[in-house]
């Protein structure tokens, strides 16, 4: 497969943390260490909006309501739900007693998860704004949550290399696929919700069964931790991005590397496939957020 090619690159002040793909494929939505995040517009390439307000960097963000809201998670402990169109903040969420690492939205919006340093991973109601239930029992730091495809479960990956599988409506871990040698850095359900992707700090990325917490490949070539995953959306492939500034996209059933993408010059903090697979987009640390267009 010939390398995916690059269309943009975006700039923060300061690192580049996560990225997202608004539903409709036009916008894309970037979280950074500098305390904001921005909405860029992929027709043009131009920034439409800045969102302040966060007391710290911002670790996560994910369109709502086919993209006229956005959900963000800061280190400032706090969830922020904000209106695209105007910037406007529409609810804070708070709870975490430590910075916050990760956040997740289930597939029907209802529900956001968040992790972090104070060892819970929170599943948060958005009608309500409240908490609706703690995961207390993990153990260590929360690095990454993700939520299955039907929204029955959440995984988590923590620090003490551990990788667990709960159960929404009781709260109780049902899996933990063990074989991991370093922290759990990052998780991503298959959209079938059968199979979990995870990259770790002992430089791989492993794909799971579910229902056994049986191994199924390991995807090996990164030097350095495996920072963030993500399944393509017919799921038959998975992009990985590490420490060592690359991006790789591999065969999900195989785990033959099928693309390796240089282009940033610090580790990658998250990739994303847009809706359609045509488009990845990467955030790194060099303070970049880069779109390449996916070769067919």
């Amino acid at each position: 497969m010939p390398a995916p090619e690059p269309k943009w690159s975006f700039r923060h002040p300061n690192a580049a943390y996560s990225v997202a793909f608004s539903p409709d494929g036009t916008r894309l939505a970037t979280a950074s260490l500098d305390n904001t995040a921005k909405i860029w517009n992929l027709e043009t390439g131009d920034e439409q909006r800045t969102l302040r307000g966060h007391g710290d960097g911002v670790c996560g963000v994910e369109f709502l309501s086919q993209g006229q809201q956005l959900v963000t998670a800061s280190l400032d402990k706090s969830v922020r739900i904000w209106a695209t169109d105007t910037g406007t903040l529409l609810a804070t969420l708070s709870g975490h007693q430590n910075y916050l690492t990760c956040l997740a939205v289930s597939e029907d919006e209802r529900l956001f998860a968040t992790g972090g340093f104070d060892d819970v991973a929170r599943i948060w109601n958005r009608d309500a704004g409240t908490s609706q239930r703690v995961l207390s029992g993990i153990g260590g730091p929360v690095y990454a949550v993700a939520f299955s495809p039907d929204g029955t479960m959440l995984a988590t990956g923590n620090e003490n290399q551990s990788l667990q599988i709960w159960e929404l409506s009781t709260g109780r871990e049902v899996r933990a696929c063990a074989g991991h040698s370093g922290t759990v850095e990052s998780v991503a359900f298959a959209p079938g919700g059968s199979t979990l992707a995870a990259g770790c700090g002992d430089e791989t990325a492993r794909i799971w069964d579910v229902a056994s917490g049986r191994l199924l490949v390991t995807m090996t070539g990164h030097a350095g931790l495996v920072k963030c995953v993500a399944f393509s959306p017919d799921g038959t492939q998975l992009l990985t991005g590490g420490q060592d500034g690359t991006i790789r996209l591999w065969d999900a059933a195989t785990a033959k590397e099928l693309a390796k993408i240089d282009g940033h010059a610090n580790s990658i903090y998250d990739v994303a496939f847009s809706r359609d697979g045509k488009w990845l987009a990467s955030a790194s640390f060099d303070r970049l957020t880069k779109v390449w267009h996916l070769p067919r």
